[in-house]
Order: structure tokens, then sequence, then C-alpha cells
């Protein structure tokens, strides 16, 4: 009889210590209060980690019970460490907020020289010579404004949705 209590108590102990841990929570901005989605969360001595979802939530299953030292980063936040104590078969809630990160560098120096504007191509204009425009097609009379919409780059008239104007279809304005 003796024999089977030992055995009875070795086994319950056994099966205690199997029951595993878990911590989960929100990773928030401090100074906004948004969740932050895909923070970093692990566990550096299980080398165990994971990443909150899109509502910034976070889930680390499977964690032996006891004191664990937990880390949370995001981009441009300060990375933020938290001891937390876990007993078998429990859930640690936690509810987490990271302070914006000071970047500190070295001094910055932009060099670059200044175009000249005698370089500079105009954006939506080209030049043709007064010798050149009888080349243009014609229809009827020549006219500078027609033969510019008879030729292939002009042509289409595409409408935007905005002002239900043609662009690339020149206008003149008077």
């Amino acid at each position: 009889m003796v024999f089977l209590t030992v055995l009875l108590l070795l086994w319950s102990g056994s099966v205690a210590a199997q029951e595993k841990s878990a911590i989960r929570g929100y990773v928030r901005d401090a100074s906004t209060g948004e969740t932050l989605p895909h923070a970093s969360v692990r566990v550096d001595s299980l080398q165990i980690g994971s990443v909150a979802d899109r509502s910034g939530y976070f889930l680390l299953q499977s964690l032996p019970p006891g004191k664990h030292h937990v880390q949370f980063s995001y981009i441009g936040l300060e990375t933020y460490a938290e001891n937390v104590r876990v007993r078998p078969g429990e859930t640690a809630d936690l509810q987490i907020e990271l302070l914006v990160a000071e970047i500190r560098g070295d001094d910055l120096e932009v060099i670059g020289e200044r175009v000249s504007p005698t370089d500079m191509t105009p954006v939506g204009s080209f030049g043709t010579r007064v010798t050149e425009l009888a080349r243009f097609p014609t229809v009827g009379q020549p006219d500078l404004m027609r033969s510019l919409q008879l030729l292939p780059a002009f042509s289409r008239g595409v409408k935007t949705p905005r002002d239900s104007t043609c662009v690339g279809v020149p206008r003149v304005r008077t």
C-alpha cells in the first residue's frame, strides 16, 4: 500500500510539472494609445518569441512555469523588458506601452550643386521651328492646334475623374 501511495505522489508531481503556462496581452504606443501591429515579443532565456497580430495582441504559449524576462520592441520605439512570473497552467495578462525612442547620430552635412535654369527642360513643353510647322499633318487650312491634335502624342485624350477634362489634348486659353 505504501508503494502505491509513493507511486501516486510521483505520478501527480510529474503531471503538475508538465502543465505549461502562457503570457498574453496587447502592445500599445504610450503617446497615442494605439495598438502596435507586428510588435516583437521575445523570451531570450528560452529562445522563443512571437509577433503581435494586426491588433497588437500577442500570445506566448507552452512556457514552463516560473519567472521569465520578456522583451517588447517596435521600430522607432524604445525596447521594454518586464519580468513576468507564471504559475503552472495559468496565463498572465499584460498591457504593454512602449515609449518613443530618441535617435541620436553624428552631424549630417549635405553637399550639392545648383542646377542652372538653362540646363533644365520644362515639363510638359516642347519647342518647334516655324519651318517645321509645314510638315505637321493638317486638315483643311494649316492650324497649329489642329495639327497638334493629329499627332500621336496628343491624339488620345484621357479623362480624369476629378474634373472630367481630357489630358493630352492641347487647349488654348484666351
